[in-house]
């Protein structure tokens, strides 16, 4: 269920991943920190899940600073995931090893953003994405792996109605 892979499309390209023997570098902790900020102002993201080949899933999630939600289906739920949960888990994440690089700088979605290459293996899966990086706020913008691409918003940020 596309939905439920989105609950945390931002913690997701990291959140499995055990010890590695990958070295740990300056550009993760950008990473890492760009994570845990995102976890304490609302935000708006909106992904596209490629599960299967030509069969795409729009999902949304927002989040207030204290709940999320997420719609699926043209329906909006909030999340049993406290922030503390949430924040508890990538605050766990970030203990992780991976590699990180800086890329380059680049404009997406009118922000000026740094793009990070994340590289992760474990158990015989390879694990990589992409993340830019807002420079003036440390926040993701967009974040991109193999089925999922999140785009993020962080002003006008409304809870929704849940029925």
């Amino acid at each position: 269920n596309a939905s439920r892979i989105c609950v945390m499309c931002t913690t997701l390209a990291v959140s499995f991943v055990p010890e590695l023997g990958l070295a740990e570098d300056s550009s993760c902790e950008a990473v890492h920190a760009a994570q845990l900020n995102q976890l304490s102002v609302p935000y708006h993201g909106h992904s596209t899940v490629t599960l299967v080949p030509g069969r795409t899933e729009l999902t949304e999630e927002i989040y207030t600073g204290k709940s999320l939600y997420i719609m699926h289906g043209g329906k909006w739920t909030m999340s049993p995931i406290t922030s503390a949960e949430m924040r508890e888990q990538q605050e766990e994440n970030n203990k992780r090893k991976m590699a990180c690089r800086a890329m380059r700088d680049e404009t997406v979605d009118g922000v000026s953003a740094t793009l990070y290459s994340v590289h992760a293996e474990s158990d015989g899966i390879v694990l990589d994405a992409q993340m830019w990086i807002s420079k003036s706020a440390g926040l993701p913008v967009i974040m991109k792996m193999s089925a999922i691409e999140s785009h993020y918003v962080y002003t006008d940020v409304v809870a929704p109605s849940v029925h």
